[in-house]
């Protein structure tokens, strides 16, 4: 669970996951006492605390609990593949979030799918930086395992130490960093092999590449599925850059319409994956969980296109999707082009009703820090945007 989250946010998780056995931070403790004292809901058995002070009272030292075992312990039962070894919460689009039931075959089909496929890469150290509350640092962990390698993990993530910890590890794997504006000679230090990246644009990858002299790769993944597609690190075929490229093994992807059929190359559908590495479900909500699988598929939301190619290409989320004059246009797709214009630091766009059109399309923009109002220039905005997006698609 994430320490940050709120006394109101750890009774949620802890009382929808059942939790017994708590292992905390010390800073945690003032929160855990006001959870434990709302109600019999949060009916926690046993409070662990990791550090070297005394705990209070009524917790118990985790040291102590290492101590206390037997190095001849066997379990009464053994781990099976399909047992629950994790669940994590996602953050959830609409409500309370909802815990993926993540089996011990879950991890090892992550860890599994990097060993099985050296082209991917080949690395003795990676960095971790991502936080255990979330999908990435698991994912570290179990690929550093399968392929024997060292796992540098960062207390937390940073991007004013980003640099650093690639030249100070002298790791070979990375998750791609986030650019200054201005390059510095120190940027070519390292010993990086392969940048990964989610969601990065192939101007930003490119830059990247062309700053760091390291290729960066594509992946793509879900809480509820792992990692599933991938772009190789040896690229034969160009057109695979900008896409999230194929499925991993053990994995098979679909794009389909409305109706559950394929999907031609190039036509946008839902992106559905199946196989061993998918959760076993979300935890104690059947509803969500038929909703969410179709005959062994899991429906992961996201709008996708296959190309001519065989590569998976995202266009968006459903949800953020507009319907103009008939016309769907991704919001991703509208945000992604303006975000490239040099003046704006942040851009979101969503749909407005629109008595005619039926919606329409509106953008939110944030200037960079060295542009004002009134020297921002909305002509030239408008110039870019018609250079790379259709008329219908232009925000209004």
């Amino acid at each position: 669970m994430n320490p940050r989250y709120t006394p109101t946010e750890l009774q949620y998780v802890i009382t929808d996951a059942q939790i017994r056995h708590l292992v905390i931070g010390p800073e945690s403790v003032e929160k855990i006492d006001e959870v434990s004292h709302q109600g019999p809901d949060a009916a926690l058995d046993t409070f662990m605390v990791v550090g070297d002070t005394t705990p209070p009272e009524g917790y118990t030292a985790w040291n102590d609990v290492l101590e206390s075992g037997s190095p001849d312990f066997v379990p009464v039962q053994p781990v099976g593949p399909s047992d629950l070894a994790s669940i994590q919460y996602t953050s959830g689009t609409t409500g309370f979030p909802k815990g993926c039931m993540q089996s011990h075959r879950f991890w090892l089909v992550c860890g599994f799918n990097q060993h099985a496929m050296p082209e991917v890469f080949t690395t003795g150290s990676i960095l971790g930086e991502s936080p255990f509350f979330y999908l990435d640092a698991l994912l570290m962990t179990s690929r550093s395992l399968f392929q024997g390698a060292t796992l540098f993990q960062a207390e937390r993530m940073s991007l004013r130490k980003h640099h650093g910890r690639l030249t100070g590890t002298r790791c070979e794997c990375a998750f791609s960093p986030v650019l200054d504006d201005e390059p510095g000679p120190e940027e070519r230090e390292h010993n990086i092999k392969m940048f990964i990246c989610v969601a990065g644009s192939p101007r930003e990858n490119a830059d990247v590449e062309r700053r760091y002299g390291a290729p960066v790769r594509e992946l793509y993944g879900m809480t509820e599925v792992g990692i599933a597609l991938g772009v190789p690190y040896r690229v034969d075929d160009p057109s695979i850059i900008g896409t999230c490229g194929v499925p991993y093994p053990l994995y098979q992807a679909r794009v389909v319409d409305d109706s559950g059929g394929l999907c031609p190359p190039d036509t946008p559908g839902e992106l559905q994956i199946r196989g061993p590495g998918v959760m076993e479900g979300y935890w104690n909500k059947p509803e969500a969980n038929a909703r969410s699988f179709s005959d062994g598929w899991f429906r992961t939301g996201d709008l996708f296109a296959r190309t001519a190619g065989g590569y998976f290409r995202y266009v968006g989320r459903f949800k953020d999707m507009i319907k103009r004059s008939g016309e769907n246009i991704s919001a991703v797709e509208v945000e992604t082009v303006m975000r490239q214009f040099p003046s704006i630091e942040e851009v979101a766009v969503i749909p407005v009703k629109h008595r005619i059109r039926g919606e329409e399309v509106k953008a939110f923009i944030t200037l960079h820090p060295k542009v004002t109002e009134a020297t921002f220039d909305y002509r030239a905005l408008h110039d870019h945007c018609s250079q790379h997006l259709a008329s219908f698609k232009m925000p209004r």
